[in-house]
């Protein structure tokens, strides 16, 4: 969920609460009351945006998985062998040995590979696998030698049909 939709989401909980939640006349705060003024309103998102922003939660660069290697990768297992790294330091061109072994990547669906080749140029198949908002690729085929790959960022074009 990006963090716009996650915003608007959390408004309507908020707002939508206040109604739901009247003051019963105790001295305790009411549900969705974050700031503690006795009210729930758009101050109380503010103060979830604020405290969210202190615990790192709603700033800072995107996080991902990422992998190259030949360390086997599935669905089971991609959060195990790839890496957390941010959206900035995902590749755009890298390398991997491999001795007789299928090379894997793991990399956001907002990602592909656009090419992997060997060292003479010859392309190298690889199938891909989607899985909870990542690629998970595995050449068809055991490789000798280094593969040199290409990642892009995937782009949408949306077309308007008119009547």
């Amino acid at each position: 969920m990006n963090t716009k939709k996650f915003f608007m989401l959390l408004a309507a909980v908020l707002l939508g609460s206040a109604s739901a939640f009247a003051q019963n006349g105790n001295n305790e705060p009411m549900q969705g009351d974050v700031n503690t003024d006795g009210t729930v309103d758009v101050a109380d998102i503010v103060g979830v945006i604020k405290k969210l922003k202190e615990a790192g939660g709603a700033v800072g660069e995107k996080m991902y998985y990422w992998y190259a290697g030949t360390e086997k990768v599935g669905a089971d297992n991609f959060t195990d062998v790839a890496s957390r790294i941010p959206e900035s330091e995902i590749p755009e061109t890298g390398s991997v040995s491999a001795a007789g072994q299928h090379v894997y990547f793991v990399m956001p669906n907002t990602y592909h590979i656009e090419s992997l080749v060997d060292a003479n140029g010859n392309a190298i198949d690889y199938t891909p696998t989607d899985i909870m908002g990542y690629h998970i690729y595995q050449t068809e085929n055991s490789i000798n030698g280094r593969g040199n790959y290409t990642v892009e960022q995937t782009t949408y074009c949306v077309r308007f049909k008119t009547f």
